[in-house]
């Protein structure tokens, strides 16, 4: 991601933040807050393991760590990679990963 585009995506988000709500990331401990389920209903395997992170704006870490992960993934999976750029660069548009 290019300076430019962090620099938009900071004022996309300074928007995007006068409407959503704070963030209950940064109190409490690592608790199971959020059930995670696969979106064609398969089952998941018992040994993995979730972390719901917000892309929003609202937790500017959890966008911290989503960008690091999408450069780790770019020779691996450049798709993956370019997809959360995306997702990161424009939270608004992106599709929603979540019910309701």
């Amino acid at each position: 991601m290019t300076d430019q585009q962090k620099r938009e995506r900071e004022e996309r988000s300074k928007s995007i933040l006068d409407h959503v709500p704070p963030t209950s990331a940064n109190h409490g401990g690592f608790a199971a807050r959020y059930i995670v389920r696969k979106a064609d209903g398969s089952p998941i395997h018992p040994s993995r393991r979730y972390l719901v992170l917000d892309y929003s704006g609202a937790d500017e870490e959890a966008v911290k760590a989503l960008e690091y992960y999408a450069h780790l993934k770019l020779t691996i999976n450049p798709q993956l990679a370019n997809d959360l750029l995306e997702a990161l660069a424009n939270p608004v548009t992106a599709a929603p990963q979540h019910e309701g």
